[in-house]
């Protein structure tokens, strides 16, 4: 951890000028999962803000890149932080259509995608309860019981969130694809360098 912080304390020193390099970095270690590393980047961008636009975009990304480290590192236990992360980044996707006029959507997409994304969170904790709650009392889902209908109701709050999902991705115009392109394979490549 202490070489990795040496390294971006001294990729983002020599690359401070080059917002759009650095903006890149972030983005990319955000996709690879490196988000500690994210935050980091997107913090120092913060700092250097363009515009109020530019400034709400970079706390977006790091709200959500602060989400997905509490998840990552802290599993089922990270969830209350990261959804009062993914509330703030909600917020700002909000705030993005209020300030900016060149979005076009005024940040409904990710606004969109993000609610979802706390859904989500929101039927794993009723899950991991129900789980709780059985595996402490020693007895299965009997049909009609508590725990039964709230499995069911699970269950059927999956598919719907799934829908929800699709029917988002469709309506913004967003393809499913899998792969990776050759500007992402680039990345990769000069993020591994660092």
């Amino acid at each position: 951890d202490h070489d990795t912080s040496n390294i971006l304390t001294n990729y983002i020193a020599t690359r401070s000028a080059d917002r759009w390099a650095t903006y890149r970095f972030g983005r990319q270690a955000f996709v690879s999962g490196n988000f500690d590393v994210a935050i980091k980047v997107f913090g120092k961008l913060q700092e250097t803000s363009l515009s109020e636009e530019h400034y709400i975009w970079i706390s977006l990304l790091t709200s959500v890149a602060r989400a997905e480290s509490a998840l990552s590192t802290e599993a089922a236990m990270g969830i209350p932080d990261a959804a009062t992360n993914l509330e703030s980044a909600a917020l700002h996707a909000a705030n993005l259509g209020v300030f900016s006029s060149s979005w076009k959507d005024g940040g409904i997409f990710q606004q969109s995608f993000l609610l979802l994304r706390l859904d989500f969170l929101d039927l794993m904790t009723v899950l991991r309860q129900i789980t709780r709650e059985m595996r402490l009392t020693g007895l299965g889902p009997a049909r009609n019981t508590r725990p039964y209908l709230h499995l069911r109701n699970t269950v059927h709050g999956f598919k719907v969130l799934a829908s929800r999902y699709r029917q988002c991705v469709e309506q913004h115009g967003m393809a499913l694809r899998f792969g990776q392109s050759l500007t992402t394979l680039a990345l990769l490549e000069s993020f591994a360098e660092y």
